[in-house]
């Protein structure tokens, strides 16, 4: 078992070398196969031993080996949350159909919410191209009419929430990317999921917000990203989702 799990590890931080690269390039709409990976400061393209994920970081402690820059601190956090996750889903999962929705789902999750804090956009590419991938996974597992209705249910309550906005704020506290993200997540989780999972991120969101401002990092005024907080609130969910029970009964019982 653990030997599986090693190897889930290594192929999941692979797979997370992969999504940095997406991270990178779809907000510049930028090719992401060619050219191969380069440093985005030097533009020196990478040897193959440059590319071993989180290995290659530590061995040129965190700079680039052309230009001394540093590299961003997203792209070893990437390949650990992407290594992580393969081992969670592998681990409670196993070798199933099930896992492989999960880890797409994760793994297209971790792009969108680094784009959204890098860039502060979500793009359709990622929202509306895997909402179509998940209605294809619903076909294999029969489960069509409840991920259509995860789906709606998901887009329909976060877009109340930027109809409400509107009208106490005058102006957008949640953006259309957000909606799309929620379509994808309910389409994927289903009704049930998905409202646990948008209770969870307005409790993340509601949480980080105060404190960023209380510490003065963010000012009221400031705009904070909401993708990453339902991003969060769905993985937690997903991979938490027995412990939330407990801890609802805990606290309600």
């Amino acid at each position: 078992m653990i030997t599986n799990l090693a190897i889930a590890f290594l192929f999941g931080s692979v797979i997370g070398s992969f999504l940095n690269v997406l991270i990178f390039r779809i907000p510049l709409r930028q090719s992401i196969i060619f050219p191969p990976s380069h440093c985005t400061t030097c533009n020196h393209k990478l040897s193959v031993l440059d590319l071993f994920p989180l290995l290659s970081y530590l061995f040129l402690k965190g700079k680039c080996r052309y230009c001394k820059e540093k590299i961003k601190w997203h792209y070893p956090l990437v390949e650990l949350l992407s290594g992580f996750s393969f081992v969670w889903a592998f681990y409670s999962l196993g070798p199933s159909f099930l896992f492989l929705k999960v880890v797409f789902l994760t793994s297209i999750l971790i792009v969108i919410t680094f784009i959204d804090l890098e860039f502060m956009i979500i793009p359709d590419e990622l929202t509306l191209g895997g909402s179509g991938i998940g209605l294809l996974f619903s076909l294999f597992d029969k489960s069509l009419l409840p991920s259509v209705l995860g789906g709606l249910a998901g887009a329909g309550i976060i877009y109340a929430i930027y109809l409400l906005g509107q009208l106490i704020y005058q102006q957008e506290t949640i953006g259309g990317g957000d909606i799309k993200m929620m379509l994808l997540i309910g389409i994927f989780i289903g009704i049930k999921s998905t409202l646990l999972a948008i209770f969870v991120a307005m409790m993340l969101g509601s949480i980080i917000g105060v404190a960023l401002i209380a510490l003065r990092i963010k000012s009221r005024k400031d705009y904070i990203p909401f993708g990453p907080f339902l991003g969060a609130g769905c993985l937690i969910v997903i991979y938490f989702s027995k412990e939330l029970v407990a801890l609802y009964r805990a606290l309600v019982i």
